[in-house]
């Protein structure tokens, strides 16, 4: 007696010429990849608010350099300013040193070729 679980199926015959062939395509997986790449390298890029002293705003990485090497500049607000976006005068005190705490008398620009390192 046969058993029936180890018993052969018949099968259609194969036909090579209206068969699926089993293939990966190239170009999914590349456009994929490029997408992925793009999203990579703007989100590594953000724009901040904050002003740079040449004029453009300012991308994280900058902002977060400029902050480790002494990049940070505050430039007086207003028509009693001295200097210019170019040229920036740096203050010692929080915001200018303004006489009430609560009003901003300067703001801050970054300067992307500072290279004095952080002392702490």
């Amino acid at each position: 007696m046969v058993n029936p679980v180890r018993a052969r199926i018949p099968q259609p015959p194969i036909r090579a010429a209206t068969r699926n062939p089993e293939h990966h395509d190239f170009w999914p997986g590349f456009a994929v990849a490029l997408i992925g790449g793009v999203l990579v390298f703007a989100g590594s890029r953000h724009m901040t608010a904050l002003e740079t002293v040449d004029g453009g705003t300012a991308w994280e990485t900058q902002v977060i350099r400029a902050f480790a090497h002494g990049g940070m500049r505050y430039v007086p607000r207003g028509p009693a300013a001295s200097g210019s976006p170019g040229n920036p005068v740096t203050f010692e005190g929080p915001l200018g040193g303004g006489a009430d705490p609560g009003l901003t008398t300067s703001m801050v620009r970054i300067d992307t070729g500072a290279k004095t390192p952080c002392p702490t």
